[in-house]
């Protein structure tokens, strides 16, 4: 059972292609985009995915934590306190034992969700504080800016490529399947 729940999870997809880039290579990719000069091409594309790819990684990571902070601060309900940190911990663990940031993206919803109530309790103990709607508003933004530029992406003609489907000219007829001629 320790083999199966713990000791796998943790090690045993370290060697997985696709996790096994390391841990930081999610952080690397964005970096590169910034120090290319790629952004320039699309400032506000390469923006708004590097917010989202920040958001995605740091918000199921940070989320426990806010909901904790919301229930002992701000004096939110225990019972959707509970609700949040089970829904967290169990994304985040579930995420996590693929040893890759990248892969608690799949985790974001409910510290998503936890994220939106701990903005929503810190705007109602200080309304005048307007950076828990700034918060919001950027998120917000950057996510729909980012969504809206993918739509756009896969709605473009000139981004795809037709798929030849015909055998290799270059095999030979005699030649069995699967093996090609050298000339």
């Amino acid at each position: 059972m320790w083999r199966d729940l713990v000791a796998f999870p943790l090690t045993g997809y370290r060697a997985t292609q696709g996790n096994d880039l390391g841990f930081l290579q999610p952080f690397s990719e964005l970096a590169g985009q910034w120090t290319s000069g790629a952004w320039r091409h699309a400032p506000l594309f390469t923006a708004g995915a590097t917010v989202t790819s920040v958001a995605l990684i740091g918000t199921p990571l940070a989320a426990p934590f806010l909901a904790l902070w919301t229930w002992r601060r701000r004096k939110a309900p225990l019972a959707i306190v509970s609700l949040l940190l089970a829904a967290t911990i169990a994304f985040l663990l579930t995420a996590a034992h693929r040893w890759a940031p990248i892969n608690l993206q799949w985790a974001a919803a409910p510290p998503a969700i936890a994220l939106a109530f701990w903005l929503h309790r810190e705007r109602e103990a200080a309304p005048r504080r307007r950076w828990p709607t700034a918060v919001a508003v950027v998120l917000i933004l950057a996510f729909g800016v980012f969504g809206v530029g993918r739509i756009l992406q896969a709605a473009d003609r000139g981004l795809w490529f037709a798929v030849d489907s015909r055998p290799d000219a270059r095999a030979s007829p005699a030649a069995p399947s699967g093996s090609r001629s050298r000339r």
